[in-house]
């Protein structure tokens, strides 16, 4: 149990520090990219996000899987 709340835990630390850092980001990106392709930039950055979140939550299931035993 404790393998299990300590993954809980540090998952949601991960979210609210890729969330801040990606606030960080987008605010960079809307400054240093040109005006008439921001649309764009922004675009290819949301969908790189959303493709990479299916890896995090394969990485999830092998962090329970492995752990499940263990406690």
């Amino acid at each position: 149990m404790a393998a299990f709340v300590n993954i809980v835990i540090s998952a949601r630390l991960i979210m609210i520090t890729s969330t801040l850092l990606m606030v960080r980001v987008m605010g960079y990106i809307q400054v240093e990219a040109p005006e008439e392709i921001l649309g764009k930039v922004i675009s290819v950055l949301g969908a790189l996000m959303i493709c990479t979140r299916p890896l995090g939550f394969f990485v999830g299931g092998i962090l329970f899987e492995r752990l499940e035993n263990t406690a």
